[in-house]
């Protein structure tokens, strides 16, 4: 954290009345955003129309975190307050209380009571863990911290010559419930989705987002008349200078990025931290046990949030994280759920099924990745090379390495046509690179490609639909003959 960075937060903090050890570095989002972007933010934010209370109040809270301004915070909790006397909805009743039990002390509000009335309502609503939490806040009771370890045995039979990706699926019953991520599914605070009332009336098709988990989140509901179950209000802990999501027991397991600590509608309360705008599997956990859903859906690129997919299968739930650049970490898991990466949403006989693509590949066949050779906004990119490296330590695969940046994607295919490759394992997100790949599927039947973190992108998903024996996902369960 810089200098004027750690001013800042003291100055907001003296303001405020609030300790330091309670104020998140949001404005450290911030640094690696465009000042342009931070400027559209305050200004879009600045005339929002709400409809209610709970709005204005996250709203308000927005704008304080990323202006530093004191009184907008002050406010927000002032709207909480108004919008929680007059809340009959239980869902909303317990965000209200979470939220004013972890920032009301802005406004001289006891937070120590609304936390307890927001154990007694998750009690009632069938969160004990969350409930637990809530008295351990209250009573400033350290967090309880475990470890995560995946189970993994992946066995290749003697004599295997080749092996197959895409056979796995989740099939799905009409009126399945599906647990899924708020952020880029009903609100997307950073692209200006604020709407989402947290109301059962809200969750309808056309409520969800069209980009992203949302779009496969569509798919599932127009096809199988899913019920979604948006995941809001989950609790996390500091451990260090990491944070943790936690299981469904309160013990915190599965770490949180950093980024999604330092969102502007976090809110802090010592070692713990409420977060709204959940984001990837790390977060899910405690509310998708409580739930017990057909399938939890989202964000898969990172340790934590595949750690925390496959506790959940170990408890028997399904997980789909089409956005998979850690699926490699999940090669031969050992659980009863099903987990699936950036595999396609379609239908089988009257059935929704995720997945069930199978491709076949030969054993020791040539293999273009694309890669990258440095962190950047290019990172997904090396999902591919993530997934082979990894399945080549069980068997023999002569893997190409292409290192590219975004929109790249035709460097695989000019590597692919030197070294007389017929199968790819790249990132198909934009249509730059969309259009060279499915010119090199459409020149032969014998081409193949394994698609990582692409399933929610309109040009990724539309080769599944194309090239439905050639274009598979990476599959944790690979299947040998």
């Amino acid at each position: 954290m810089t200098a004027l960075l750690v001013v800042a937060l003291l100055a907001i903090a003296a303001e405020s009345g609030v300790p330091l050890d309670r104020v998140i570095c949001h404005d450290c989002f911030w640094q690696f955003q465009t000042p342009a972007l931070k400027k559209e933010i305050v200004e879009s934010y600045r005339t929002m129309k709400c409809r209610d209370d709970l709005c204005r109040g996250e709203v308000s809270f927005l704008l304080g975190n990323v202006t530093g301004d004191a009184n907008a915070l002050r406010n927000a909790v002032t709207a909480y307050a108004t919008a929680s006397a007059a809340e009959r909805d239980p869902r909303r009743a317990l965000l209200l209380e979470m939220i004013l039990g972890t920032a009301g002390a802005r406004a001289g509000i006891d937070e120590k009571t609304h936390l307890a009335k927001a154990a007694q309502l998750a009690a009632q609503q069938g969160r004990p863990a969350a409930s637990s939490l809530l008295r351990d806040m209250a009573a400033n009771t350290p967090p309880r911290f475990g470890d995560a370890p995946i189970r993994a045995k992946l066995v290749v039979p003697a004599g295997a010559k080749y092996f197959i990706l895409g056979a796995s699926a989740v099939r799905l019953p009409q009126g399945a419930r599906v647990a899924v991520q708020l952020e880029r599914t009903y609100r997307d605070w950073l692209s200006h989705q604020f709407d989402f009332d947290f109301r059962d009336a809200s969750l309808g098709v056309d409520h969800v987002l069209d980009y992203h988990e949302g779009a496969r989140l569509r798919d599932i509901i127009t096809l199988a008349h899913a019920k979604p179950i948006p995941i809001v209000g989950t609790i996390v802990a500091k451990k260090g200078e990491k944070w943790f999501g936690p299981d469904e027991t309160g013990v915190f397991r599965y770490q949180i990025l950093d980024d999604k600590i330092e969102y502007p509608t976090t809110k802090r309360r010592g070692d713990y931290a409420l977060i709204t705008d959940t984001h990837g599997i790390s977060a899910l956990v405690e509310q998708s046990v409580a739930a017990k859903p057909d399938l939890v859906i989202g964000c898969g690129d990172n340790p934590g949030k595949m750690q925390a997919a496959f506790h959940l299968a170990e408890k028997g739930i399904n997980v789909y994280f089409p956005c998979d650049r850690q699926v490699a970490m999940l090669l031969g898991y050992d659980a009863p759920g099903v987990l699936l990466g950036s595999a396609p949403v379609h239908v089988e006989k009257g059935t929704v099924v995720i997945g069930d693509q199978p491709v076949r590949f030969r054993i020791g066949e040539k293999i273009v990745v694309t890669d990258i050779k440095a962190d950047s906004v290019a990172r997904y990119y090396d999902s591919g090379a993530r997934y082979f490296r990894a399945l080549s330590e069980f068997v023999p695969l002569q893997i190409f390495p292409v290192y590219v940046g975004v929109k790249e994607d035709a460097k695989a295919v000019a590597e692919a046509k030197r070294v007389g490759a017929d199968v790819l394992g790249i990132r198909v997100r934009y249509q730059e690179d969309y259009v060279p790949v499915r010119a090199w599927l459409a020149e032969s039947p014998n081409h193949r490609v394994v698609l990582f973190h692409s399933a929610p992108y309109a040009p990724g998903n539309r080769l599944f639909t194309e090239f439905p024996s050639q274009v598979t996902f990476g599959d944790p369960h690979p299947r040998f003959e």
